[in-house]
C-alpha cells in the first residue's frame, strides 16, 4: 500500500498531538471542555509552530446514555 505525502503528514501530525496530550495533560484532576481546547490551542501552538490547529469541543448525544434516554 503506497502511502501519498498527504497521508503521510496527517498520520505524523496525529501521532504529534497524541505525544503532546500525553504530556501535557497527565492524569488528575478532570478539566472543563474550555480548558482542554485552550490548553490544547496553546500546546500545539508552542510544539509545532507553523501549523494552525483550532480545537473544537463538542457534546455528542448518544440515545441511551444521553439525557433523552434517562426517563
Amino acid at each position: 500500500m503506497k502511502v501519498t505525502p498527504t497521508e503521510y503528514n496527517r498520520k505524523k501530525a496525529l501521532f504529534r498531538l497524541t505525544e503532546i496530550v500525553r504530556r501535557w495533560f497527565p492524569p488528575g484532576p478532570t478539566l472543563r471542555p474550555a480548558d482542554v481546547a485552550d490548553v490544547m490551542e496553546a500546546a500545539c501552538k508552542q510544539e509545532m509552530p507553523g501549523f494552525h490547529v483550532h480545537v473544537e469541543v463538542r457534546k455528542i448525544e448518544t440515545g441511551a446514555h444521553g439525557p433523552e434516554g434517562r426517563d
